[in-house]
């Protein structure tokens, strides 16, 4: 109609949706690091932060700040203030108190000790527990079963997971973490995302269509990366929103995130993919590139006469090696970009449930225990030169993916039959082999299946580790199997930190 007007869009202002999170370790000269938070609001959104010392102005405006002796013993706090063109708002970051300095107790680092876990029923939902043994924090962030998650009309399930010792649990700031599995009794099925400070449940949502396996982006917090069988698509857990990255279809088909145990780079730019390729039917594994939507070097398994139905494929931290782990055990490496074969591993120093590291050196290694005797060793990926780390120890899964101390340390599960002297136990081995700490007992108790499996593995900054567990059985007959936070931020490995 002529000279009929046209409504002008409303600019909303910013609304915070998910508060900002302080993470990092905890003392006098460690950097900590303060998330935005996620807001809503017309876009563009800019942000600032002023960081308080038991509520008085410290530091600038600035995503870190390192606390100084007059912090300590005071709580930090991160004002995260949001702007558009419609307004601006506030949210405030969880508390952190800086402990006194010089005040961090030694781990226990004692091997000839075998001190059996203690018979204490399993930790209450939520609330810390203090190992009686190593005096670490444990905390079950899964609840009972039956009982309500939060306010998500959902319920929690007798058989609760995060994913696997080779996954982020956490999401790139700490303020979220992912639950893959609620299942048995009346779990329910779904996605669960629980607060990273606090472990209280945030979200729980469908799948999205296709799911088959997702990680979190390791640069954006609010973005998880997931395939389908023949596509790459985004996830955004706040919202349910979904998009394409790339569709494969016609090229690749029966997708997977490097036979779900793949690992990305650091940066979370490239990612491992297992396939079947249309064009001849050959099994491959290829890295991906998320920046410039890439294929990189690509490996055809079924050329090489190999299989991979218990294997995998994982890149290099750094990006530059993709890594095959190959059903009669033996790992190959390969160059990520060219494809072009770099060295093979085989026998007693594969490793076996290993991780990508980069050690003190700064050469990417794979960390874990060797395929036999399950001492702990690294594998230096450029030409495959392995160094032991420590003996006598039967360990299973390791984790090392935790980028604050990269260089630093592992961390590695035993189960009840691991012999001395870490039975049952959850360690943490530095990477120059000098000293291993031990964290706490995992209560695996005897009866222990697949699914009570700890899987442990570590948070990306902070002095945290996450593994399942059935706590001995707690007396139940159904055998429940909870995930627990273990934190030894109180806590240093001598000589390491």
């Amino acid at each position: 109609m002529a000279g009929a007007k046209i409504a002008a869009s409303v600019a909303t202002p910013p609304v915070n949706t998910v508060a900002p999170a302080i993470t990092g370790t905890l003392g006098v000269g460690e950097v900590l690091t303060c998330s935005t938070g996620t807001w809503t609001g017309t876009a563009t959104i800019t942000y600032s932060r002023q960081w308080k010392s038991d509520g008085v102005n410290v530091g600038t405006d600035s995503a870190n700040y390192t606390p100084v002796s007059g912090d300590a013993e005071h709580d930090i706090t991160c004002v995260v203030t949001a702007t558009n063109g419609a307004g601006n708002a506030n949210a405030t970051s969880n508390s952190v108190e800086i402990p006194p300095e010089d005040v961090l107790e030694d781990l226990l680092i004692d091997t000839t000790s075998r001190p059996p876990p203690s018979t204490d029923p399993r930790p209450a939902y939520l609330v810390p527990y203090t190992d009686p043994t190593f005096g670490t924090t444990i905390t079950r962030i899964s609840g009972d079963p039956g009982s309500a998650m939060g306010s998500t009309g959902g319920i929690w399930g007798t058989n609760v997971h995060h994913q696997y010792n080779k996954h982020d649990v956490w999401n790139s700031d700490e303020s979220m973490m992912f639950i893959e599995t609620n299942g048995g009794g009346s779990g329910s099925a779904g996605l669960t995302f629980l607060h990273g400070q606090t472990y209280e449940v945030l979200y729980r949502r469908a799948a999205p269509a296709g799911w088959l396996e997702g990680k979190w982006d390791r640069g954006d917090p609010t973005r998880m990366i997931y395939c389908t069988a023949t596509e790459i698509r985004t996830y955004n857990p706040v919202n349910g929103a979904t998009a394409s990255l790339h569709n494969f279809a016609g090229t690749y088909s029966d997708m997977k995130f490097g036979q779900y145990a793949g690992e990305p780079s650091y940066d979370g730019d490239i990612y491992p993919v297992t396939a079947t390729r249309t064009s001849d039917g050959d099994k491959v594994c290829f890295a991906y590139k998320v920046s410039t939507d890439a294929v990189l070097g690509v490996v055809s398994v079924t050329d090489l006469g190999k299989t991979m139905d218990e294997g995998h494929c994982a890149i290099s931290p750094l990006g530059t090696y993709l890594e095959c782990y190959f059903d009669d055990e033996t790992i190959q490496i390969f160059n990520c970009v060219t494809g072009a074969h770099v060295t093979t591993f085989s026998g007693v120093g594969s490793p076996s449930h290993a991780t990508m590291a980069i050690d003190g050196n700064g050469d990417e290694v794979l960390f874990g225990s060797n395929s036999s005797g399950g001492d702990k060793i690294k594998r230096r990926l450029s030409d495959g030169t392995s160094t032991l780390l420590t003996t006598n120890s039967f360990g299973y899964h390791a984790s090392s993916i935790n980028y604050l101390d990269t260089g630093k340390w592992g961390i590695v599960d035993h189960f009840i039959d691991s012999g001395s002297p870490y039975v049952d136990e959850l360690i943490v081995v530095a990477h120059n082999g000098s000293v291993v700490g031990r964290l706490c007992h995992l209560q695996l108790g005897d009866n222990m299946d697949y699914d009570g499996q700890p899987h442990s593995a570590a948070a990306p900054f902070s002095k945290r580790a996450v593994f399942a567990s059935p706590w001995r059985g707690s007396g139940d007959p159904s055998r429940p199997v909870g995930v627990y936070v273990v934190d030894w931020s109180g806590f240093q490995l001598p000589g390491v930190g």
